[in-house]
């Protein structure tokens, strides 16, 4: 028996296809073609690095109109033990620098803690 299949067969699988799509790099953030938000939120992609206790303080800080996190000192996000891969800086023409860092685990926070007051019931 022969089965028809509707359409093309596509020749590269979709997760090939995702991971090649057109990186928001630096330069289109600093020219003003992505926010903020979105060049980080990219770098970040789907990493959730930060515990239960942190991600209620981050969403408290958020409650109360702290949209930036500056609540949570300065100080604290430099000395936070996450890790933070260099390489999708590099990829984006960027290089992990320790305000890239704090830039980065800012977003990571905001995120997961917006994830987190998602799905409380």
């Amino acid at each position: 028996m022969i089965v028809a299949r509707a359409g093309p067969i596509p020749l590269f699988p979709i997760f090939f296809i995702e991971r090649y799509k057109k990186m928001i790099n630096r330069t289109d953030y600093m020219e003003g073609r992505a926010t903020f938000a979105e060049y980080y939120g990219e770098i970040v992609g789907n990493r959730r690095p930060f515990n239960a206790e942190f991600i209620k303080r981050v969403s408290a800080a958020l409650a109360s109109g702290d949209e930036h996190l500056n609540t949570i000192p300065l100080k604290e996000w430099d000395n936070h033990p996450v890790g933070v891969p260099s390489q999708p800086f590099k990829d984006r023409g960027d290089f992990l620098s320790p305000a890239g860092r704090v830039c980065y685990l800012k977003v990571a926070a905001k995120l997961q803690a917006e994830e987190a007051t998602s799905h409380e019931i």
